[in-house]
Order: C-alpha cells, then sequence, then structure tokens
C-alpha cells in the first residue's frame, strides 16, 4: 500500500509539471536536462526490456538483478532520469509553482528510493555489491 502511495504521488507530481507550463526547450539549459532525462530513461528501460518491469516498487519473483548498462554505474537510473527531466521542465518555465511540484517529485522519490533499497536488500543478496 506505501509503494501505491509513493507511485501515486510521483505520477501525479510529474503530470502536474507538464500541466504547468510549456514542455518545449526554451534554453539550451532545459533542453540538456529533457534530453539527458530522456536519453537516460530510455537507455535503462532498453537495459530492463528482458527483466521483470515493475510501476510499483515491489519485486517480482522472478525478477533478475539488472547491473549491466546505466545500472553499472547509477543504482536508480530511472528515478534520475525522471529527476533530470523535471529539472529541465522547471528550468524551461521557472516558476514558483514548478519548483514546489518538482521538490515534492524529489522528496517523494527519496522515499521511494529507501523504500526499494529495503526491498532490493532483502531479495536479492548481492545487491549491497
Amino acid at each position: 500500500m506505501y509503494g501505491l502511495f509513493l507511485l501515486g504521488i510521483q505520477i501525479v507530481s510529474f503530470l502536474l509539471l507538464f500541466l504547468s507550463g510549456p514542455v518545449t526547450p526554451h534554453n539550451v539549459f532545459s533542453f540538456i536536462f529533457l534530453a539527458s532525462g530522456t536519453g537516460l530513461g530510455l537507455y535503462a528501460l532498453w537495459t530492463m526490456r528482458k527483466s521483470k518491469i515493475r510501476v510499483l516498487p515491489y519485486i517480482d519473483n522472478k525478477a533478475v538483478l539488472i547491473i549491466t548498462g546505466p545500472y553499472a554505474v547509477i543504482r536508480h537510473p530511472m528515478y534520475t532520469a525522471l529527476l533530470l527531466f523535471g529539472l529541465g521542465m522547471v528550468l524551461n518555465d521557472i516558476s514558483l509553482t514548478r519548483f514546489i511540484i518538482y521538490t515534492i517529485l524529489l522528496i517523494d522519490l527519496l522515499f521511494k528510493i529507501q523504500y526499494e533499497e529495503k526491498l532490493l536488500v532483502t531479495h536479492f543478496l548481492e545487491y549491497n555489491e
């Protein structure tokens, strides 16, 4: 239930970022962050294509620990991609509203990461390595 709550906050926050201003980049900084977030997200999805991809922060019994691609360097590249993309949106149209929404997304993902870390350590003995 906690994982579903965190996912809900993540989805609503990201949706509100989209609805709170323009998404098309208007400056080089927003373009760099939007492109980096998109690229990293697609690379992470491509790397996970053979695994049991789940939106909810729960681990399938048949899941395999991915340690290649961006997962060899970043523990949570999908969340990093969301944060990069979100930052690009904030920099594209700087407003207090977007900053607050982005901050909520950031805090939510920190809680979600903490929650997932506990699950991953329990499920995969080699995760700490």
